[in-house]
């Protein structure tokens, strides 16, 4: 049982957990994966195989280390110290690539590109690290009747936030104000703003403090004693135990195929809208992604919190379908009249839909409803996705071996449509019907 917390400090941590997310999503949307981010690295010389290492870097970064950090964490009562030192570690590298990209960005276009990708690596590291005791805070602080409510203010928030990068971002790439290095750097420093005032944000959250380790947990008492090996080979157990949380395990690698591909979606346009477009329309495009971010938010967030994330779930994976099959369509011979309507209606499914990890996340939380279990099933959830790692790989060999983006798009498809059939599969967590927690 957690500790009952204050009254005063609900709405408190509401209104800091926005601030944090909403500052988060607003300065990643300056690095944005299908937009930005591919501008820039065209930019600087990278080439799709590049792309395609940055997305693999990220999902790595991001989700391997959550096991050893559920392991280190097991026996604490308090998250918060833990998640503000990795997270800063990891954000503040990318004020360094800033400035080298400002310094050498033209002259030496190779060092700024390998700065960008250390950075970039060791913000999703930090971020990765931090994502077990964010998630656990989120489970203690936030009732469960109010996270689809959450979840749904913050995008909304960020969504009017991501418009105005969007704006900013088409007029960076124009180079009209900026011209190149200095565009390079604006972006990546406009990044690095908003994640320290992210930061600034998970700060000033009043962590409620359980009466119990949080991570504690009958199965892993022996285990654990042995160290992370033991804590290891402790893990097939809750697989077992829980098939609900395996089976939510292939839904999630299942729907990176939509952000594996997405790095690619950029220059798939360009190449096959008749007379190529400017690399500013990187801008434009994020502006439409987030229309459908800001205009799908609030009915998802409804959906989660009247019928539950399993619906909401089922519903973003169409979206991503969307996204992906019409790319593939604007990349065939009969699709090039309509290409331009095609590769935006590509963005706007891929804006709604990128609610994903949040449902995930609200699934997870109401299919393992004791505290102490939460955070390692987090952990054992997020690094059971290292076969999605491969995938970014994958398609990148696609485009390259193809010369067109379309193939990648195409096996993403097929992705999507086994992770649709995956989670028509899920239990339905407001019914009692996932099994109940050992």
């Amino acid at each position: 049982m957690s500790q009952t917390l204050p009254a005063r400090d609900a709405p408190f941590n509401f209104a800091a957990l926005v601030g944090d997310v909403s500052c988060f999503l607003v300065g990643m949307a300056f690095l944005d994966t299908s937009t930005a981010l591919p501008a820039l690295v065209t930019k600087l010389g990278g080439t799709p195989t590049v792309l395609a290492a940055l997305a693999a870097l990220r999902q790595a970064a991001y989700y391997l280390p959550q096991l050893v950090v559920a392991h280190r964490l097991q026996n604490r009562t308090r998250f918060q110290p833990f998640l503000l030192k990795v997270c800063g570690f990891g954000r503040i590298w990318l004020f360094v690539a800033a400035i080298v990209i400002f310094l050498v960005g033209r002259t030496l276009p190779g060092l700024a590109l390998a700065a960008l990708v250390v950075a970039y690596t060791l913000s999703w590291l930090g971020d990765g690290m931090g994502g077990v005791p964010w998630t656990a805070i989120v489970g203690r602080a936030v009732p469960l009747e109010r996270r689809g409510r959450l979840f749904a203010t913050i995008q909304v928030i960020s969504g009017v936030g991501r418009f105005g990068v969007g704006a900013a971002v088409t007029a960076i790439l124009s180079e009209k104000y900026f011209a190149f290095p200095a565009s390079g750097g604006l972006l990546v420093l406009g990044c690095a703003v908003f994640l320290l005032l992210s930061w600034i944000f998970l700060a000033l959250i009043r962590e409620p403090a359980p009466q119990k380790p949080l991570i504690e947990d009958e199965a892993l008492a022996t285990e654990a004693a042995l160290g992370f090996v033991g804590y290891l080979r402790a893990l097939p157990v809750h697989f077992r135990a829980r098939p609900d949380v395996a089976m939510l395990a292939l839904v999630q690698v299942l729907t990176t195929a939509a952000s594996s591909s997405a790095p690619f979606l950029l220059g798939h346009a360009s190449r096959h809208t008749t007379g190529g477009l400017p690399l500013s329309i990187a801008g434009t495009f994020l502006m439409v992604q987030t229309g459908g971010l800001l205009l799908l938010a609030p009915v998802l967030g409804g959906i989660t919190d009247r019928i539950g994330p399993r619906r909401t779930l089922i519903v973003l994976l169409w979206l991503s379908l969307g996204c992906t099959a019409t790319a593939v369509v604007g990349g065939l011979r009969f699709g090039a009249p309509l290409a331009l309507p095609l590769f935006f209606a590509a963005y706007f499914c891929l804006g709604a839909a990128s609610d994903a990890w949040t449902t995930i996340t609200n699934y997870l939380l109401e299919a393992v409803p004791d505290q102490k279990q939460q955070a390692t099933f987090v952990a054992i959830l997020n690094a059971s996705t290292a076969p999605a790692l491969l995938l970014p790989l994958g398609l990148g060999l696609l485009v390259s071996s193809n010369g067109s983006a379309t193939g990648a798009f195409g096996a993403a498809s097929l992705l999507l449509l086994a992770g649709l059939i995956a989670a028509h599969r899920l239990p339905d967590t407001r019914q009692n019907t996932a099994i109940s927690s050992f």
